[in-house]
C-alpha cells in the first residue's frame, strides 16, 4: 500500500477484509462501455458480500456527463466530484467542488490508482474499530500518525486541501485540517480518523491520554 505502484485491488481487499465469500461477478459489467479500471472495480468488489462501500459513490461513467468529464465518484451530499475523460482505457482522474463555475482539476492520479485509494477511503469510514479527534494541533494529529505513512500521491483537496490519506501495520487514516466555519476553531485545527482491523493495532493510543476522542473503539467494544 505504500509502495508508489499500489497492490491491485484485490489484494488491498484481500488484506483488509479477508477472502471474498463467493464468485466474483464479470456479468455485474457485461455491456456497459466502462474504462478497465472501472470494470475490475464493479467486477472485483461483487465478490464481497458484506463489503460496505457506501460512504461516497462510484458511479458508471457513462451515466452522468458534466463540462466534458465523465464522472465516476460523487461526495455523498453531491458536494465534491470526480470525472475522467471519456474513451480513455486509464484516465486521469479530475475533481471539483460541485458549485456553477468551477473548473475541473487534475488530481495527479489515474483512475487505476485512485479507485484503490477509494477502497482505503472507504474502509476508513466502514470500520468498526477506530477512532477520531476534531480540533487538533498540527504537531498532536502527527503524534497521533506516528505509525503510519502518507500512501503516495494520496493528498486530496476535499474536504480540505491538504487531506491525505495514509497507511500502516493493520491500520488506516485520513488526516487534514478541518473545516473552517465562523462558529469554528481557527485555521490551525486539524482532524483525524483512524481505522484498524482489529483493536490490538490502536492500542498505542493510550499513550496519547490529553487528546479529546470524539470516537475511540475501545477493548469494551471491540468485538
Amino acid at each position: 500500500m505504500l509502495d508508489p505502484n499500489p497492490p491491485a485491488l484485490e489484494s488491498f481487499l484481500r488484506n483488509w477484509y479477508g477472502p471474498p465469500d463467493r464468485p466474483a461477478r464479470a456479468s455485474a459489467v457485461d455491456g456497459r462501455q466502462l474504462p478497465s479500471p472501472l470494470r475490475t472495480w464493479f467486477a472485483t468488489i461483487s465478490g464481497w458480500s458484506g463489503l460496505d462501500l457506501s460512504q461516497n459513490q462510484v458511479l458508471d461513467a457513462v451515466s452522468r456527463v458534466e463540462d466534458g468529464k465523465s464522472l465516476v465518484w460523487m461526495e455523498n451530499q453531491g458536494v465534491w466530484e470526480w470525472g475522467v475523460d471519456p474513451n480513455v482505457d486509464d484516465p486521469d482522474v479530475y475533481d471539483r467542488e460541485n458549485e456553477p463555475g468551477q473548473a475541473w482539476q487534475r488530481t495527479g492520479v489515474r483512475l487505476s490508482t485512485f479507485l484503490i485509494h477509494v477502497a482505503v477511503f472507504e474502509a476508513i469510514w466502514s470500520a468498526k474499530h477506530g477512532a477520531s479527534a476534531p480540533g487538533l494541533s498540527r504537531h498532536r494529529c502527527q503524534d497521533i500518525l506516528a505509525p503510519l505513512k502518507p500512501i503516495p500521491h494520496a493528498a486530496w483537496r476535499w474536504p480540505t486541501s491538504g487531506t491525505h490519506l495514509l497507511a500502516g501495520d493493520g491500520i488506516l487514516a485520513i488526516a487534514g485540517p478541518a473545516e473552517h466555519h465562523e462558529s469554528r476553531v481557527e485555521a490551525s485545527d486539524w482532524e483525524v480518523f483512524l481505522a484498524a482491523r482489529d483493536h490490538s493495532a490502536m492500542e498505542y493510543l493510550a499513550d496519547l491520554s490529553d487528546i479529546e476522542w470524539e470516537w475511540r473503539c475501545t477493548s469494551e467494544h471491540s468485538g
